[in-house]
Protein backbone atom coordinates (compact mmCIF):
# COMPACT_ATOMS: atom_id res chain seq x y z
CA UNK A 1 0.00 0.00 0.00
CA UNK A 2 1.58 3.36 -1.02
CA UNK A 3 1.67 6.49 1.96
CA UNK A 4 2.17 9.88 0.61
CA UNK A 5 5.57 9.83 1.86
CA UNK A 6 6.98 6.94 -0.45
CA UNK A 7 8.55 8.36 -3.50
CA UNK A 8 7.42 7.55 -6.95
CA UNK A 9 9.14 5.34 -8.64
CA UNK A 10 9.99 6.30 -12.26
CA UNK A 11 9.22 3.70 -14.69
CA UNK A 12 12.10 5.19 -17.23
CA UNK A 13 15.03 5.17 -14.71
CA UNK A 14 13.47 1.59 -13.43
CA UNK A 15 15.49 -1.83 -14.78
CA UNK A 16 13.37 -4.64 -15.01
CA UNK A 17 13.88 -7.33 -12.14
CA UNK A 18 16.47 -10.18 -13.68
CA UNK A 19 14.74 -13.59 -13.59
CA UNK A 20 17.52 -16.21 -13.09
CA UNK A 21 16.97 -18.45 -15.48
CA UNK A 22 17.46 -15.32 -18.26
CA UNK A 23 20.52 -13.40 -18.16
CA UNK A 24 21.88 -10.65 -19.93
CA UNK A 25 23.43 -12.60 -22.60
CA UNK A 26 19.60 -14.46 -22.90
CA UNK A 27 17.81 -11.45 -23.18
CA UNK A 28 20.74 -10.18 -26.10
CA UNK A 29 20.07 -13.66 -27.45
CA UNK A 30 16.13 -13.24 -27.43
CA UNK A 31 16.23 -10.51 -28.53
CA UNK A 32 18.67 -11.59 -31.91
CA UNK A 33 16.17 -14.33 -32.72
CA UNK A 34 13.55 -12.32 -32.53
CA UNK A 35 14.72 -9.87 -34.95
CA UNK A 36 16.16 -13.16 -37.18
CA UNK A 37 12.40 -14.38 -37.31
CA UNK A 38 11.44 -10.68 -38.22
CA UNK A 39 13.89 -10.54 -41.21
CA UNK A 40 12.88 -14.39 -42.29
CA UNK A 41 9.34 -13.34 -42.91
CA UNK A 42 9.79 -10.24 -44.74
CA UNK A 43 12.49 -12.11 -46.83
CA UNK A 44 10.03 -14.77 -47.57
CA UNK A 45 6.88 -12.42 -48.32
CA UNK A 46 10.09 -10.52 -50.61
CA UNK A 47 11.15 -13.72 -52.65
CA UNK A 48 7.06 -14.77 -52.71
CA UNK A 49 5.81 -11.25 -54.10
CA UNK A 50 8.50 -11.23 -56.37
CA UNK A 51 7.39 -14.85 -57.64
CA UNK A 52 11.00 -16.38 -56.36
CA UNK A 53 10.98 -19.79 -55.16
CA UNK A 54 11.70 -19.96 -51.14
CA UNK A 55 14.49 -22.47 -51.37
CA UNK A 56 17.06 -22.00 -48.82
CA UNK A 57 19.79 -20.75 -50.82
CA UNK A 58 17.57 -18.03 -51.86
CA UNK A 59 16.12 -16.86 -48.52
CA UNK A 60 19.21 -16.34 -47.79
CA UNK A 61 20.26 -14.64 -50.21
CA UNK A 62 17.93 -12.49 -49.52
CA UNK A 63 18.45 -12.12 -45.84
CA UNK A 64 22.26 -12.12 -45.29
CA UNK A 65 23.31 -9.03 -46.29
CA UNK A 66 19.79 -7.58 -43.82
CA UNK A 67 20.95 -9.65 -40.85
CA UNK A 68 24.82 -8.98 -41.10
CA UNK A 69 24.02 -4.97 -41.72
CA UNK A 70 21.65 -5.23 -38.30
CA UNK A 71 23.67 -7.22 -36.13
CA UNK A 72 26.68 -4.82 -36.96
CA UNK A 73 25.39 -1.78 -36.30
CA UNK A 74 22.34 -1.55 -34.37
CA UNK A 75 24.40 -2.63 -31.05
CA UNK A 76 25.79 0.92 -31.44
CA UNK A 77 22.82 2.19 -30.85
CA UNK A 78 21.29 0.27 -28.13
CA UNK A 79 18.88 -2.10 -29.67
CA UNK A 80 19.46 -4.72 -27.36
CA UNK A 81 19.95 -2.73 -23.98
CA UNK A 82 17.94 -4.85 -21.22
CA UNK A 83 16.34 -0.53 -19.84
CA UNK A 84 14.82 -0.60 -23.32
CA UNK A 85 12.87 -3.72 -23.05
CA UNK A 86 10.54 -2.16 -20.49
CA UNK A 87 9.94 1.52 -22.38
CA UNK A 88 8.29 1.17 -26.06
CA UNK A 89 8.70 4.50 -27.31
CA UNK A 90 12.43 4.31 -26.59
CA UNK A 91 12.60 0.91 -28.08
CA UNK A 92 10.63 2.57 -31.06
CA UNK A 93 12.62 5.24 -31.15
CA UNK A 94 16.00 3.12 -31.25
CA UNK A 95 14.87 0.33 -33.29
CA UNK A 96 14.01 3.26 -36.35
CA UNK A 97 17.16 5.51 -35.82
CA UNK A 98 19.71 1.84 -35.53
CA UNK A 99 17.60 0.57 -38.81
CA UNK A 100 17.50 3.74 -40.40
CA UNK A 101 21.59 3.46 -40.64
CA UNK A 102 21.53 -0.82 -40.81
CA UNK A 103 19.07 -0.62 -44.17
CA UNK A 104 21.85 1.69 -45.52
CA UNK A 105 24.34 -0.73 -44.94
CA UNK A 106 22.30 -3.73 -46.10
CA UNK A 107 21.35 -2.24 -49.08
CA UNK A 108 25.52 -1.28 -49.75
CA UNK A 109 25.90 -4.81 -49.40
CA UNK A 110 23.33 -5.91 -51.78
CA UNK A 111 24.93 -3.81 -54.31
CA UNK A 112 28.31 -4.49 -53.94
CA UNK A 113 27.60 -8.69 -53.64
CA UNK A 114 24.41 -8.89 -55.48
CA UNK A 115 23.36 -6.09 -58.50
CA UNK A 116 26.14 -4.21 -58.79
CA UNK A 117 24.57 -1.32 -59.04
CA UNK A 118 22.62 0.98 -56.33
CA UNK A 119 18.96 -0.12 -55.79
CA UNK A 120 15.86 1.84 -56.85
CA UNK A 121 14.35 4.24 -54.69
CA UNK A 122 11.05 2.61 -54.50
CA UNK A 123 13.45 -0.91 -53.85
CA UNK A 124 15.31 1.19 -50.68
CA UNK A 125 11.60 2.79 -49.10
CA UNK A 126 10.07 -0.63 -49.36
CA UNK A 127 13.22 -2.31 -47.52
CA UNK A 128 13.32 0.32 -44.92
CA UNK A 129 9.52 0.71 -43.86
CA UNK A 130 8.57 -3.32 -44.15
CA UNK A 131 11.87 -4.24 -42.01
CA UNK A 132 11.13 -1.81 -39.50
CA UNK A 133 7.58 -2.75 -39.47
CA UNK A 134 8.57 -6.44 -39.04
CA UNK A 135 10.77 -5.02 -36.10
CA UNK A 136 8.12 -2.83 -34.96
CA UNK A 137 5.71 -6.05 -34.75
CA UNK A 138 7.34 -8.01 -32.35
CA UNK A 139 9.51 -5.43 -30.35
CA UNK A 140 7.01 -2.95 -29.30
CA UNK A 141 4.19 -5.30 -27.83
CA UNK A 142 7.33 -6.96 -25.94
CA UNK A 143 8.53 -4.01 -24.61
CA UNK A 144 4.82 -2.99 -23.06
CA UNK A 145 4.16 -6.11 -22.26
CA UNK A 146 7.60 -6.05 -20.25
CA UNK A 147 6.69 -2.19 -18.76
CA UNK A 148 2.83 -3.58 -17.52
CA UNK A 149 5.01 -6.41 -15.70
CA UNK A 150 7.36 -4.43 -14.38
CA UNK A 151 4.55 -1.97 -13.09
CA UNK A 152 3.04 -4.81 -11.70
CA UNK A 153 5.95 -5.69 -9.67
CA UNK A 154 6.55 -2.53 -8.23
CA UNK A 155 2.53 -2.01 -7.35
CA UNK A 156 3.01 -5.43 -5.30
CA UNK A 157 6.60 -3.90 -3.74
CA UNK A 158 5.22 -0.73 -3.11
Amino acid sequence: MKTKDQPKRNIVEATPPTPPERSKVGHIINMGLGDLIAFFLIGIVGLNSHGETLAPANLLRVIWPVALSWYVISPFFGTYRRDLATQPKRMAARTALAWLVACVGALALRSIFETQKPPPVSFALVTFLTNLIALYIWRLPMAKHNQNKLLRVQEQQA
